[in-house]
């Protein structure tokens, strides 16, 4: 898999990804809500809070099967 960059495309809508904000950070809890065109993920409180700076993406793996 290659890293996307968000100038290129973003997910489909609430698809979980992997993401790099600042150049150097990677995560792998965030999604693009289309609706509201911005990035953000799901706190423990079930709050969805905004994610700034992303600059690439990627889908995350399938679960192994065994």
């Amino acid at each position: 898999m290659e890293w996307i960059k968000c100038s290129d495309r973003t997910p489909n809508f609430l698809d979980c990804v992997g993401y790099i904000t600042d150049g150097q950070t990677i995560r792998a809890d965030g999604y693009y809500d289309q609706e509201l065109k911005r990035w953000a993920y799901q706190n423990n409180l079930d709050y969805d809070v905004e994610i700034p700076g992303i600059t690439h993406w990627m889908p995350l793996p399938n679960f192994p099967n065994d």
